[in-house]
């Protein structure tokens, strides 16, 4: 698996450029992390499912847990015939979100077998800006930024004591985003995205 910059590794800039018959720039891995190496695709060869102004559909992820893989499958699912249905002039391909459910640290924080890693595994993760207490308000009651103190949280939940013990210990918080394109649905859970790339074809 390759990764991008982690914490104390030296900074890189990335870049971009598309001539109207290759892409060229910098990837992110679907791991969540943008890759210090560049590529060039050909647009022969690939398609653009997404470009700037197209609709995409959010997602909310409600509290109270119950993210089954079953779960995730049908949701995923049912959001192109919904979309095709009511809304057909307005084509819609992805889904995105932006949360700290789609922070790579979780790979270190929950047990392997976590329901929110099975949702990760399957999604396209990619990076975005956050400060060391984004989110956190999602996992503590009364969080407070101006008065955080990890020692003093509750731990009265499994995710509560690993978040904190995570924090405690030097771990980064961070949120992240995701994409998922509707017409690999059919494909939910058999994580595509880091397959493909794992074999070499992203």
């Amino acid at each position: 698996m390759t990764q991008g910059v982690e914490d104390g590794q030296p900074c890189w800039t990335s870049s971009f450029a598309d001539d109207g018959q290759t892409v060229t720039g910098t990837p992110y891995s679907p791991y969540g992390f943008a890759v210090n190496r560049t590529i060039s695709l050909s647009r022969k060869e690939w398609d653009c499912i997404y470009r700037k102004g197209d609709y995409v559909a959010a997602i909310h992820i409600p509290y109270g847990g119950g993210l089954t893989h079953e779960r995730c499958a049908e949701s995923l699912a049912a959001v192109k015939p919904f979309f095709d249905k009511h809304y057909h002039d307005t084509p819609i391909k992805l889904v995105v979100s932006s949360s700290w459910i789609f922070g790579t640290q979780l790979e270190k924080v929950l047990a392997p077998t976590a329901n929110l890693l099975d949702f990760q595994r399957n999604l396209y993760l990619i990076p975005r800006a956050s400060g060391p207490n984004d989110g956190l308000a999602f996992i503590y009651p009364n969080f407070k930024a101006d008065a955080f103190d990890i020692n003093r949280v509750p731990e009265d939940s499994d995710l509560r004591r690993r978040v904190a013990h995570y924090i405690r210990n030097g771990g980064r918080w961070r949120l992240g985003s995701m994409f998922f394109a509707l017409d690999d649905a059919p494909k939910y859970g058999m994580q595509i995205y880091r397959k493909q790339w794992d074999d070499g074809i992203l």
